[in-house]
């Protein structure tokens, strides 16, 4: 986060609490959403028209739900971080997208992972970016199409399994590649290595995906009860990416709420220091400032909710701040709250399932 640290004053306008709040690049990034989309339907029925395929009536009713659960699934297990701005994810898309490739046609997996992925989006309220996602989910299930059609029409001999992971592995790159550029529309610099190490990254977990799914398929295929041990292999990577998953997610909240303090800090000490100066003209804290503190707060942690208690020392009472969206009626300020008597400045995380008791209930009366 960002720390705009400013002389003391009062006609210096503030910085813009979100980057996307300017106007250049809203309009920048628009049309770049615009962009994407309009190359990932293109790219999508070039693909639809150039390979006529005619979906069987059980591959639509069975074989396209069952796509669309694993999709919900993935995006379930899948891991959210935020790089300048913009949202990038480590998802496991690839399993139901390799079994897909290697079973149905390419409008089935296409509308099951469009209906999974845009509902997702939809319910966590992510209007804003759901034409740059819908575009991209396009170019991630067309791309691999394409080229497993091209690789099993021009190269006979290799196999089906090769062919499908070899299409699949475009789909990270692909997605890399425009996050990279969203974030050069947005203003968002990030170095040659880092965008390498990001992309091989999104790489390697793209070969493991790839590999489970592959395995999967011709445990099924070939091997007596395969299905059970299929079964078995899912499930274990479900346990598996489930804790690795939620390891990672503590790790970048710990990180960000870090950092997030340490911005919080140094903003109280220019909001009290800019009290000291100007007395007479202002009260002992400015709200204006520490509700933009509070929104800087939130689009870090990429929440629907932040909630600041401020006491300050001259004050006999507990400030309330609260950006995104807004606390029920009757939520008052209790100054027994455990959570509110913690002592120290240091982060802590804390959730239901390991905390104290008194705890656990402060936690559940939010």
């Amino acid at each position: 986060m960002t720390d705009h640290r400013r002389a003391v004053q009062p006609e210096v306008p503030r910085p813009p609490v979100r980057a996307q709040l300017d106007p250049q690049r809203t309009r920048r990034y628009r049309l770049f959403s615009a962009a994407v989309l309009l190359i990932g339907v293109g790219v999508a029925a070039a693909v639809l028209f150039g390979h006529v395929d005619h979906p069987q009536p059980e591959q639509l009713l069975i074989a396209g739900p069952l796509l669309a659960v694993g999709f919900l699934l993935s995006e379930q297990l899948s891991i959210d971080f935020d790089v300048r701005q913009i949202s990038w994810t480590i998802s496991f898309a690839e399993i139901p997208l390799v079994l897909g490739l290697v079973t149905v046609p390419f409008e089935v997996v296409l509308a099951a992972y469009l209906v999974a992925g845009l509902g997702v989006q939809i319910s966590r309220h992510k209007m804003r970016h759901l034409s740059y996602h819908a575009g991209i989910m396009c170019l991630e299930v067309a791309i691999p199409y394409a080229v497993f059609y091209l690789l099993t029409s021009d190269f006979a001999a290799m196999p089906v399994w090769a062919a499908a992971a070899l299409g699949v592995l475009t789909s990270p790159l692909v997605s890399t590649a425009l996050g990279l550029g969203a974030m050069h529309v947005l203003g968002g610099e990030l170095r040659m290595p880092s965008a390498a190490r990001l992309g091989l990254r999104s790489l390697v977990v793209c070969l493991m995906n790839v590999t489970v799914g592959l395995v999967a398929y011709v445990l099924v295929n070939n091997a007596p009860w395969g299905w059970l041990l299929a079964g078995l292999l899912a499930a274990s990577m479900v346990a598996l990416y489930r804790a690795y998953s939620g390891l990672l997610r503590e790790q970048r909240d710990l990180e960000t709420l870090s950092d997030v303090s340490l911005n919080v800090a140094r903003s109280g000490q220019d909001v009290m220091n800019k009290a000291s100066v100007l007395t007479n003209v202002l009260p002992p804290e400015d709200p204006a400032d520490w509700q933009a503190i509070v929104e800087r707060i939130r689009d870090q942690l990429n929440a629907k909710r932040v909630v600041l208690h401020l006491k300050m020392d001259s004050v006999d009472e507990v400030r309330r701040l609260v950006a995104g969206v807004p606390l029920p009626d009757g939520s008052d300020v209790d100054r027994d709250d455990p959570i509110l008597q913690l002592a120290g400045n240091h982060v802590r995380y804390f959730k239901l399932s390991d905390a104290a008791d008194d705890v656990q209930e402060a936690l559940r009366r939010r």
